[in-house]
C-alpha cells in the first residue's frame, strides 16, 4: 500500500471517529508512511482534542 494509501486510511478512520483503530492503524504502519507519519500523527492527536473539548461541551449544554 502506497503511504499516500495509508495517510488516507487514517484520515477516513478519524474521519468516522474511529481513533483506537486509527492509533493502531497508524502503530503498525508508521514506518511505511515516510513522510506522512508526522501529519498522521497530528490528525489523530488533535481530533482526539476535538473530541474532548466536544464532549466537555455537551455536558455543559445538557440541563
Amino acid at each position: 500500500m502506497a503511504k499516500e494509501d495509508l495517510f488516507a486510511k487514517i484520515k477516513t478512520l478519524v474521519q468516522e471517529g474511529k481513533l483506537d483503530h486509527a492509533k493502531g492503524f497508524y502503530a503498525e504502519h508508521k514506518d511505511s508512511l515516510g513522510d506522512y507519519a508526522a501529519k498522521a500523527k497530528t490528525l489523530i492527536h488533535s481530533s482526539k482534542d476535538e473530541n474532548l473539548v466536544d464532549k466537555v461541551k455537551h455536558l455543559f449544554d445538557q440541563k
